[in-house]
């Protein structure tokens, strides 16, 4: 099954979704609703989106960013989606939410699966959202 962004990639729904790069010509994808997005991985009807790299932080670096994104996720509006997403890296079954907040929309299971189990680094707009400083 499928997040709500991947399920609407999947059914061909036209949304208005922008691409922009950063000066390092780094992608930044945002939903529909304007909101950025961060840890919506590559599929097959999504190949736009990056996928994800795992150990590229240190376990402290992975713990302070979990704690961050736990922090935003305490202030974050939830909203639940029919199915459930998949992980990019082990296969296994995630969850059926996602957070928006301050203009960020993100999976549920980003911060605690990718970041802190994986140790996948978030994208450098997403670390200066959650105010994480190395």
């Amino acid at each position: 099954m499928f997040g709500a962004l991947e399920a609407l990639s999947a059914k061909k729904i036209k949304m208005r979704e922008s691409k922009l790069t950063t000066p390092k010509g780094d992608a930044l994808f945002f939903a529909p609703c304007g909101n950025r997005i961060e840890g919506y991985w590559y599929a097959d009807h999504c190949p736009h989106f990056p996928n994800p790299q795992p150990n590229e932080l240190t376990q402290e670096q992975a713990n302070k960013i979990h704690q961050l994104i736990l922090e935003k996720e305490e202030k974050a509006e939830g909203r639940r989606y029919r199915g459930r997403s998949q992980s990019r890296i082990t296969g296994e079954t995630l969850g059926t939410r996602e957070f928006v907040f301050g203009g960020w929309l993100w999976p549920y299971d980003f911060g605690r699966h990718y970041v802190l189990k994986h140790r996948v680094k978030p994208s450098k707009e997403f670390l200066e959202f959650i105010g994480f400083v190395d």
